[in-house]
């Protein structure tokens, strides 16, 4: 499977206003990786892909695609994480925080990395 990179220009954080971002993320096969994943990095494994940003990574796993779109799904130490990309590479990223007090939504692009 293609490495996916993507680029968020937008940053919304739960009842604020969107800001811009330069947020990148990408999604890899987990075979990539290596062996150095740190402890506690991955909270549970989930797939044969990972999510892998500044702050780290965590296994994901790939959902139905409808559509044609692509959708992942991973939980990490930080909380719950949705990557959903569209067939032409629009991209929506959302976090929502453990404890489910406060959410973060990323708008942007993917494109294959490969």
């Amino acid at each position: 499977m293609a490495d996916l990179s993507c680029r968020f220009e937008q940053e919304c954080l739960e009842g604020e206003t969107c800001a811009e971002s330069g947020y990148e993320l990408h999604v890899v096969p987990q075979d990539a990786m290596g062996d150095d994943i740190e402890p506690g990095a991955v909270a549970e494994a989930l797939g044969d892909q990972a999510i892998v940003d500044d702050a780290g990574r965590f296994d994901v796993l790939p959902l139905e695609r409808r559509d044609g779109d692509k959708s992942w799904f991973g939980i990490s130490a930080a909380g719950a994480h949705l990557l959903t990309v569209s067939p032409q590479g629009a991209a929506r990223y959302s976090v929502h925080f453990e404890g489910a007090e406060f959410s973060m939504l990323y708008l942007g692009q993917c494109e294959d990395a490969s």
